[in-house]
């Protein structure tokens, strides 16, 4: 009986260990070079998965040595896991990383980049390849990934804005980097991570669908060109949340073929405020629709919560609603501008001179609800609609906006057609009440 006992014990034993050892991914049969830990995959649950290290494929951590090569083999290793993995950038050390692509579609059901170090990029422009200007780093065509770890990614960006040929004319002018892109992509969490000094566009979300953006602090100095925090294009379904952006462009800009967005609990300034658009540039088609702003602190802001459209497109920017934001010296609060255009540059020699057409693109279904604070502009709300495509639908209630020493504020609107609910300080003039947009 004893010696049976024994035997079964032996027997379970062996399968443990064996278990164990295969789980791990330490068969020699797999090749993989990575480890098992603890790892918090999603919000509220951990589960155990292997690791990709970066350093365990030749990243050094140094901030000297070129670790981009050490990032993309690690990744590789990930995305072609049979299970979920972890990208793993470690805490502690400073990583330098040239433009990468970290492409799929991956192998995995769900994939973690877990960045707890410090990334930062080449600091010097003349280090780039002109080929990989417009890209810094590049999560493409992944479906079900999470970007996290509370680490920081730093674009060192000074030197690309001491060059920038808006500041000085007898600098060429460069294209310029976009610190972090989520590509052609789907069901992504980027969360708990902070930017800094990015050269261009800190996070851009592009030609992606069910996005949740949630923790990021994002920062660069107030008169950083072209730095917008948050930069959504040609996607849908995306959740903004919680997130701090402090730099020198739109807090969070939405433009064309974007639908689907929400923005909740954010904190914008300094900065360009929010923005829809710039819409219709070069006689384009451009749509944006269903974007909720929903609970906003902006201060010290160039603008508020401002939709910009060009003379001469068309397409539309409709079913907005922007509620409960609090105002702190903000300059033009609320404004719709459909006579936008771009300031003479040399970095935009391919413009076209502003002149009026009779097309423009529609701007219809904007709700405005529970709007305060103050405005550092005499002019608090600025509607400046097209004579020919006016804007319609515009909805103003619960609105309190003065200066800040106190005094009243004004409005301006020209070619509006709404109305106002409750009280509406500074008040509206609307053309007729709300109309129904043409088709």
């Amino acid at each position: 009986m004893v010696y049976r006992l024994l035997e079964i014990f032996s027997i379970w034993t062996r399968f443990c260990i064996v278990s164990v050892f295969l789980y791990t991914g330490l068969s020699t049969q797999q090749g993989f070079r990575f480890n098992t830990e603890r790892s918090r995959i999603e919000g509220n649950f951990t589960v155990t998965a292997p690791v990709f290290n970066v350093d365990s494929y030749g990243a050094k951590g140094n901030g000297i040595s070129d670790d981009s090569q050490g990032f993309l083999a690690a990744w590789n290793a990930a995305c072609k896991s049979s299970s979920d993995s972890v990208f793993l950038v470690p805490h502690g050390k400073t990583y330098l990383v040239k433009p990468i692509n970290l492409n799929g579609p991956c192998k995995c059901v769900h994939l973690t980049a877990q960045i707890s170090g410090r990334i930062i990029a080449p600091p010097d422009p003349c280090r780039w390849n002109p080929q990989d200007r417009k890209e810094w780093i590049m999560f493409s065509k992944v479906q079900g990934l999470t970007i996290s770890g509370g680490g920081i990614i730093d674009g060192v960006g000074q030197k690309w804005w001491a060059g920038d040929c808006n500041r000085d004319r007898n600098h060429i002018c460069l294209s310029v980097p976009t610190a972090l892109v989520v590509y052609s992509s789907s069901n992504v969490h980027l969360r708990d991570l902070t930017f800094v000094d990015n050269p261009k566009i800190h996070v851009e979300i592009a030609m992606s669908t069910h996005v949740q953006v949630e923790n990021l602090q994002i920062l660069a100095p107030g008169d950083s060109p072209n730095t917008d925090g948050i930069h959504v294009y040609a996607s849908q379904h995306v959740v903004i949340q919680n997130c701090t952006i402090a730099t020198g462009d739109d807090c969070v800009s939405i433009v064309t073929q974007s639908s689907d967005i929400q923005i909740n609990k954010l904190v914008c300034g300094p900065g360009h405020g929010i923005s829809i658009g710039s819409l219709g540039s070069g006689d384009s088609k451009d749509t944006v629709s269903d974007v909720i702003v929903n609970g906003a602190s902006l201060s010290g802001t160039q603008n508020g919560l401002r939709i910009k459209t060009w003379q001469g497109g068309s397409g539309y920017a409709q079913g907005i609603i922007f509620q409960h934001v609090r105002m702190t010296n903000v300059a033009n609060p609320i404004i719709i501008d459909q006579y936008y255009c771009a300031p003479p540059s040399p970095c935009h020699t391919q413009l076209k001179p502003c002149n009026n057409h009779s097309s423009a693109v529609q701007v219809h279904n904007v709700t405005y609800i529970d709007i305060t604070g103050t405005s550092a502009t005499k002019e608090a709300i600025k509607l400046e609609c097209s004579g020919t495509v006016p804007c319609t639908k515009i909805v103003m209630e619960g609105i309190n906006l003065r200066l800040v020493n106190g005094d009243p504020a004004t409005s301006f609107s020209a070619n509006v057609h709404g109305s106002s609910d409750g009280q509406v300080i500074p008040p509206v003039k609307f053309t007729s009440p709300g109309l129904q947009a043409s088709n």
